[in-house]
């Protein structure tokens, strides 16, 4: 573990582009037939690339080179959205399918449901739910 955070420490301190020329050198490592435990072999070719794999995306992603790829994913664009859209409904839907469409939108996405994931999935899911929120309250005003 303590060369995992080596690692983590060193990568930090590099620019970005270089980054990227680790992530090029792992792929070619996982494809080329030089390994150290060669592919040849059954079960025991592969296990050194599924490991080495692992470890740099465990390493990349605690130093945030992932986080332009999943940056969509866990913090979507604040652009806004028609609440039709947020709540997937028509947009001449009744009271009663609106009403359904929140409570299933809010069921799945709520915070809670997100929190054994970490930090940041549960942030995005409290601004999904936000957004879901403020839609509900635009389509069916009290």
């Amino acid at each position: 573990m303590r060369l995992i955070y080596t690692l983590i420490r060193i990568i930090q301190a590099t620019p970005v582009w270089l980054r990227w020329v680790y992530v090029l050198l792992t792929a070619l490592y996982v494809i080329s037939p030089i390994d150290a435990a060669p592919d040849r072999i059954p079960k025991l070719g592969i296990v050194d690339d599924v490991i080495l794999v692992c470890v740099m995306w465990f390493v990349f992603d605690r130093v945030g080179l992932m986080k332009p790829f999943f940056e969509q994913l866990r913090n979507p664009t604040q652009a806004e959205e028609a609440p039709h859209e947020v709540l997937g409904v028509p947009v001449n839907a009744s009271k009663p399918q609106i009403k359904s469409a929140y409570r299933k939108m809010l069921r799945t996405y709520h915070p809670d449901r997100f929190a054994h994931l970490g930090e940041k999935y549960q942030k995005a899911a409290i601004e999904r739910t936000q957004r879901i929120i403020k839609a509900y309250r635009q389509l069916a005003p009290n």
